[in-house]
């Protein structure tokens, strides 16, 4: 029987095997990592945001921002490995 694809050369997949990040992604994957520390940065410690957005807002968006930031930061650095 004719194998097609990828189906028959091993039960598991390796990280060699992987597709790397092209260097348009990975700059746009660094870009938005920083727009979102930023973001994260702007919310928690400066007074931009304090005559419009309620403070507990504010607290929860900065915290959210900077995990969010955190999270993809690690998926930019392990899709370009």
């Amino acid at each position: 029987m004719t194998q097609y694809g990828h189906y028959g050369d091993s039960p598991s997949q390796d990280d060699d095997t992987k597709p790397h990040l092209s260097p348009l992604r990975l700059t746009m994957g660094i870009i938005m990592v920083a727009i979102y520390l930023a973001m994260a940065y702007a919310l928690l410690f400066t007074p931009l945001f304090t005559h419009t957005v309620p403070s507990w807002v504010r607290y929860v968006m900065g915290v959210v921002f900077f995990l969010y930031g955190i999270y993809r930061g690690y998926r930019v650095y392990k899709g370009s490995k």
